[in-house]
């Protein structure tokens, strides 16, 4: 498609970029996209000659052959053409938007993949990549997509310029070169600034999210306007760098316009010279207003691409940031694995895990095991890194060194798809997608009412599903903010517990609960426990704890204790009882 005409500068740069063979093969295979434009390209460059052709017929051989059937054949020709030359401007498009829209949906497959569920997924990458996505998107569907293809062939127009005579020609690409260096120069100028101005906005959006969905913790804060002064110094970044390109774009245009209108007087000014000096005969007068139209003519596509040369910049930064995030995953996954649903058969090996960033040691030698039919506590201080190790056991995360075990198969190379419904998760943090509170609790797959029916019964949501079963439809896409945060808890506890998964992780699922809903709770996790899940529950709740079978305590990191709750309570009271007598 376009990406090889107009990317193929980046090639031009001092460091060659690294070959990236998934980029290479979509590019490849899309080729019969950019072969068809290109076929069609030339008539749809040349076709418009068709009015400069009749009105030099006109005023020429039509009227001294005072035929009235010539005119009428020959505007019917200029008719016949222009229609065609629609027809193919219009084929080329959609061979255009077909191309663009399978080249983007292929690279937002594997942008999901590698943001998203590879083995290094940054999830805070993936917002920013599909912002790309969507800035390349947009240029590959707009007008100076065809630009690009017209500017070559209606360069060579030009040369018709020189069959008139050179000197004409030579004023011709005089301009068209003065175009070109126009492009360059705005390039230089404006590329650094759009590509902060892309970073600002980008950072913009997500404060803006973050204070419409935290808007009532603000507005109780008193903070409202601290945040949106925040938000506003950044978008201001973004308006700055914005109005720094706008107005070096708008010397170019206004260049580029001075450009095209002294170009066709100059044009015209040296074939009247020539005429004047004898170099070219008078009945070539009427070849000068056909030099000055075809001048026009050739440099139109330039003049379109140089006036939205920021689009072209923004898409080759979105490109290559795209190339270089699908280069630095360019490795084989290995969470691949199809194997039968879990058992619920948990080994946690030498679990050590340490920031990504700043290297410090988050977890560190967590070794433990459960079973079916078994409640795990995980106890700790705040900041001991209990959430961590939620995520390392359900797989969202791998851990720096040691293994975990779920059926003696790793966990985090399970396949995420066949592994997920298997597996309850509820984080500390609850979100709620844009749709109904029935297919959250789904988790977005078609409702099995008997799944649905058992989940919202042991979460305490009965009266949810007998709504829904009414008829009702609760949506969450405006009214999310109204929905109470013990509310968003049980919802979130049902949609772990759809499905009658046989592994659950639970992080503080009582810490919004009432009393009467923290009853529920207790009861449904001992219904749970009878038939066969394996559960891990993260919690400072003593209710909670005497539910337990097993104890694992986690201290700044370190496990410091894992044994039955009975010999656990034991050892912590006999520790108490020998600091108390010293």
């Amino acid at each position: 498609m376009v990406v090889q005409t107009c990317l193929n500068f980046e090639m031009t740069k001092k460091e060659q970029p690294k070959k990236n063979e998934y980029i290479d093969n979509l590019k490849n295979s899309h080729r019969r996209y950019f072969l068809g434009a290109l076929i069609l390209s030339p008539m749809i460059a040349f076709l418009p000659i068709a009015p400069i052709a009749y009105m030099r017929t006109v005023f020429g051989p039509v009227i001294n052959s005072d035929s009235l059937s010539y005119l009428t054949a020959l505007a019917c020709l200029l008719i016949f053409a222009l229609i065609i030359c629609g027809i193919l401007e219009y084929i080329r498009e959609k061979i255009l938007l077909a191309g663009a829209i399978s080249f983007i949906s292929k690279l937002e497959d594997k942008v999901y993949d590698v943001t998203l569920v590879g083995p290094k997924a940054d999830w805070a990458d993936g917002q920013k990549m599909l912002n790309h996505l969507r800035s390349m998107r947009y240029f590959l569907k707009s007008p100076i997509v065809g630009a690009f293809f017209d500017a070559p062939f209606s360069l060579i127009l030009l040369l018709a310029i020189f069959f008139i005579h050179p000197l004409m020609g030579i004023f011709s690409l005089l301009g068209a070169l003065i175009a070109f260096l126009t492009g360059l120069y705005i390039e230089k100028k404006i590329e650094p600034d759009t590509q902060l101005s892309f970073e600002a906005q980008s950072t913009s959006r997500l404060y803006l999210n973050s204070f419409f969905q935290n808007i009532y913790s603000c507005a109780s804060m008193g903070n409202l306007r601290f945040f949106y002064d925040k938000w506003k110094n950044v978008h201001k970044k973004h308006l700055l760098y914005q109005s720094k390109t706008a107005s070096v774009q708008a010397f170019g245009s206004a260049l580029s316009q001075n450009v095209m209108m002294i170009q066709g007087s100059m044009v015209l000014g040296v074939g009247a010279m020539l005429m004047l000096t004898g170099a070219l005969p008078a009945y070539m007068a009427g070849n000068l207003i056909i030099a000055k139209f075809i001048g026009a003519l050739a440099i139109r596509p330039s003049m379109m691409i140089i006036m939205s040369w920021p689009q072209v910049i923004q898409f080759r930064f979105s490109y290559s940031e795209l190339k270089n995030l699908l280069l630095d995953y360019e490795k084989p996954r290995e969470n691949n694995l199809s194997l039968p649903p879990p058992k619920g058969f948990l080994k946690v090996m030498g679990v050590r895990k340490t920031s990504d960033s700043s290297k410090k040691i988050i977890l560190s030698n967590i070794n433990f095991t459960a079973g079916p039919k078994s409640i795990t506590a995980v106890m700790g201080e705040s900041g001991a890194g209990k959430t961590t190790l939620a995520k390392l056991l359900v797989g969202i995360d791998s851990p720096t060194n040691g293994v975990i075990r779920l059926d003696d198969v790793e966990i985090f190379k399970w396949k995420k798809i066949e592994l997920g419904p298997n597996i309850g998760y509820l984080p500390q943090n609850i979100e709620l997608f844009g749709g109904s509170l029935m297919d959250n609790v789904s988790r977005f797959n078609p409702i099995n009412d008997k799944f649905l029916q058992q989940a919202c019964e042991l979460a305490g949501i009965r009266e949810l599903f007998d709504s829904h079963k009414a008829g009702n439809v609760i949506s969450i896409d405006h009214d999310t903010l109204s929905i109470s945060n013990g509310m968003k808890q049980k919802v979130g506890l049902a949609r772990a517990l759809y499905g009658n998964p046989k592994f659950l992780v639970l992080d503080e699922p009582t810490s919004k609960l009432d009393a009467p809903s923290e009853a529920k709770f207790l009861e449904a996790i001992q219904i749970i426990k009878e038939q066969g899940a394996c559960i891990i529950i993260i919690t400072h709740n003593t209710k909670v704890i005497q539910k337990a079978d097993t104890l694992l305590m986690i201290n700044n990191g370190e496990q410091k204790l894992f044994d039955s709750r009975e010999n656990a309570f034991a050892r912590i009271k006999a520790i108490y009882e020998k600091n108390k007598s010293t």
